[in-house]
């Protein structure tokens, strides 16, 4: 495969200050044309650390919309990084819901990785790591 060049999302748009990993609310659409702009052949997306409800993979209409955007300017969307799991603990039936609801919607944009940042509330440790071990099962199920 040729090597590709790709933007996690809110990378190309100016952040609030202090927010380095984040959702560009109000400019999510115009950063696919920017990455296009530039030469990018995919944005990876990201779901934020606390539920967003006008985050566009959440409705059929901003899968729709995302869908013809990334068409309309060439992107490919590989990957979603689900940040949510950074301030909440993984293997609770609350973030389970919510990766699993979140496997299916990314499947409808065609996306092949889902990353799970697992660390801060979500950190595996020596104490901790068996718990994780369902939960994790349970979602590479839910994406096969």
């Amino acid at each position: 495969m040729p090597e590709q060049l790709g933007f996690v999302q809110g990378r190309l748009i100016q952040p609030p200050t202090g927010a380095l990993q984040w959702f560009p609310q109000d400019f999510w659409e115009h950063e696919f044309f920017v990455a296009s702009s530039i030469g990018a052949d995919y944005l990876e997306l990201i779901v934020e650390r606390e539920t967003n409800a006008t985050n566009p993979i959440w409705t059929d209409s901003g899968i729709d919309r995302i869908l013809e955007l990334s068409r309309r300017v060439g992107l490919s969307l590989p990957a979603l990084c689900n940040d949510f799991v950074i301030n909440h603990k993984f293997f609770t039936k609350k973030v389970l819901d919510q990766n699993t609801a979140l496997i299916k919607r990314a499947a409808l944009l065609g996306v092949e990785n889902f990353i799970l940042p697992l660390f801060e509330a979500s950190d595996i440790t020596p104490d901790n790591y068996l718990k994780f071990l369902a939960p994790l099962r349970h979602l590479a199920d839910t994406a096969r």
